[in-house]
């Protein structure tokens, strides 16, 4: 099937994307599910997303949208759960994981090629499966975080027992009924075809970026003169460990830190910083996608981090290719080719995950040679262009294809 005919002329495969993250929630998943989604369609395949009533992070006053351009979309009521976790982060994906079958059965009827299953959680895999078997289609699993190994490194899951041993049996039972199996990098490739067999095709498809994000803008590629604000944006959870943010802004009292969206930590870090008496820490909560490019943008230098478990070394969060998009010095506590991608253009300061002194380290050197860094930070944006979602959902597109 060429990826590229007239309208009239495609010879259109049917998908049904499964995610439980789609806007109008403001989160990573969701901005890889609709832009996957986008672009499938665009390429000549016919969509449908089949995901979660909105339970994450979310602007005020937003809408639930019935589709996306020709994309439709199908919506299924998830137990919310809000700031609890433990069993009931178990209860909430599970009972999306009925409702997505149910659903899918009622309201994405007919026949369809391919079945993308997207994880984490991997219990949507299993409604993938059953809608795979019933509709007839391929399966093809989409990882963007290993599991149980992700969900054991945030406290989620117990470490030893049970609920662990269940969850690897999961993950094989799953991987080896996909046709396909795609995930977000290089290091993770390698785990899951460790654990599933080299019969299965692994194939890498990074968290991409806009491309128009990429273009050259003379507003976001303007330098500042010195460090004064330090922005992070994105999900306020277990594995951004952002207590520490808390930390550097009582370190730091010149410096204005900022933190833009929310998740479970949300309150927990907020009340961190209340009893530390710490006035530098601006907390935003959520907001539009295009505002909060512009704060980047408009930032002296950007956070990131991922906690220092084994697991967080074999994924790339996809904030890393938004933040490069921003042309801003960014400080990153990241290991594995995440940490590889971010020291390509020089203009980012990496420091150890968990660890205060490394991370005041690397703020009083960005401090001390801000305009060298600045400067460098200017090649951040080309970086990205290698990473455009366009780039990547043709991979993928192709890859239906060959199936």
């Amino acid at each position: 099937m060429p990826l590229e005919q007239n309208h009239e002329e495609r010879l259109m495969a049917k998908v049904l994307l499964i995610s439980t993250n789609f806007p109008p929630e403001v989160t990573a998943g969701a901005f890889r599910t609709s832009g996957t989604a986008s672009w499938l369609q665009r390429l000549g395949f016919e969509v449908t997303v089949l995901t979660a009533r909105p339970h994450r992070a979310q602007v005020d006053g937003a809408r639930e949208e019935a589709s996306l351009g020709e994309v439709k979309v199908v919506r299924a009521p998830l137990i919310q759960i809000g700031d609890k976790g433990g069993v009931w982060y178990l209860v909430q994906f599970l009972s999306f994981t009925v409702t997505a079958v149910l659903w899918g059965l009622a309201r994405a009827r007919g026949r369809y090629d391919f079945v993308i299953a997207s994880s984490p959680p991997l219990f949507v895999g299993i409604s993938g499966w059953v809608l795979a078997v019933v509709k007839r289609a391929k399966l093809v699993m989409d990882i963007r975080d290993l599991w149980p190994d992700s969900a054991v490194a945030t406290g989620q899951l117990p470490a030893r027992g049970p609920l662990r041993a269940i969850g690897h049996w999961l993950e094989r039972f799953l991987y080896r009924r996909a046709r396909l199996i795609t995930c977000v990098s290089a290091p993770m490739k390698e785990i899951i075809a460790a654990r599933v067999g080299a019969k299965r095709r692994i194939e890498v498809i990074y968290n991409g970026v806009d491309a128009r994000l990429t273009e050259e803008d003379d507003q976001l590629a303007e330098a500042q003169e010195r460090l004064s604000t330090i922005v992070y944006a994105g999900n306020v959870g277990r594995s951004q460990g952002l207590e520490i943010l808390v930390e550097a802004a009582a370190c730091f009292p010149e410096l204005t830190f900022e933190i833009i969206g929310s998740g479970v930590r949300s309150r927990s870090v907020q009340a961190l910083a209340q009893s530390k008496g710490v006035e530098n820490l601006v907390f935003t909560g959520p907001r539009p996608r295009e505002d909060t490019l512009r704060s980047l943008a408009g930032a002296s230098a950007l956070f990131l981090q991922l906690r220092d478990e084994p697991v967080f070394a074999t994924t790339i969060p996809s904030k890393v290719f938004d933040y490069l998009t921003a042309n801003r010095p960014i400080l990153f506590g990241l290991k594995g080719e995440g940490a590889e991608i971010l020291s390509l253009s020089g203009g980012n300061v990496a420091f150890e995950s968990d660890n205060l002194a490394s991370l005041a380290d690397a703020v009083e050197r960005l401090a001390s040679y801000y305009d060298r860094y600045a400067q460098a930070a200017l090649k951040n944006r080309s970086v990205a262009a290698e990473y455009s979602r366009e780039k990547m959902t043709r991979k993928l597109a192709q890859l239906l294809t060959e199936l």
